[in-house]
């Protein structure tokens, strides 16, 4: 699921930067569930990789990039575009 993915570019960017700051300014917890790697990485402070079924690695999006746990996360966060 990519819950942005019929938006146009400019604005599917707009909505992810817009819902962060509500999160952050209602300081609330959320989970968001998506298939895009730009997204997980924008909107979350910390991300859970699944492969099927299975929990492959949980960290902030900088230590899943920096130390990945196995090769699927590292495929996972090195397709990203951010």
């Amino acid at each position: 699921m990519k819950p942005f993915a019929a938006i146009d570019a400019k604005v599917r960017l707009e909505l992810r930067t817009w819902l962060k700051e509500m999160i952050t300014k209602l300081q609330i917890m959320s989970i968001f569930v998506t298939h895009d790697q730009d997204e997980a990485i924008e909107v979350a402070d910390n991300i859970i990789v699944t492969n099927l079924g299975r929990v492959e690695q949980a960290g902030t999006p900088q230590e899943l990039y920096r130390h990945p746990a196995t090769s699927f996360v590292a495929r996972f966060i090195g397709n990203s575009s951010s």
